[in-house]
């Protein structure tokens, strides 16, 4: 099984890309937080974590609606690594492929419908 689940803030607001077959993506960076008890030191110490998210067809285009800049949100979708190769080398990546989210904190906005169904990703050029 390949699940992962995640609630956090958007540290910016998504960004959509439109490819030339008329598929369309939307990437966004999650902020989680987290932390431990330093024995040593005797206090707590936080830690963020960045994640990136994609969310494809209709599933994104509402995210990129609805979300902004500092909104939480819960997030569930699977993993993916993808390798890309440029001119300073190779770089790894690990996403979160979005197949639902949830509004959290101040409550969903007004006039957002329920989050759509996953989309068909077979129909989706990598």
């Amino acid at each position: 099984m390949n699940k992962a689940i995640i609630k956090g803030r958007l540290g910016a607001d998504p960004e959509t890309k439109t490819f030339q077959s008329g598929a369309s993506v939307v990437e966004m960076r999650i902020a989680t937080d987290d932390g431990y008890f330093d024995k040593k030191k005797n206090e707590r110490v936080e830690r963020t974590n960045w994640h990136r998210v994609k969310a494809w067809g209709r599933l994104g285009e509402t995210m990129a609606k609805y979300l902004t800049k500092g909104r939480e949100v819960l997030v569930s979708g699977r993993i993916e690594y993808t390798k890309s190769e440029g001119d300073g080398g190779v770089s790894y990546y690990t996403d979160i492929v979005a197949d639902s989210f949830e509004f959290c904190g101040k409550g969903q906005p007004p006039d957002a419908p329920d989050a759509p169904d996953a989309p068909n990703l077979d129909d989706v050029p990598f």
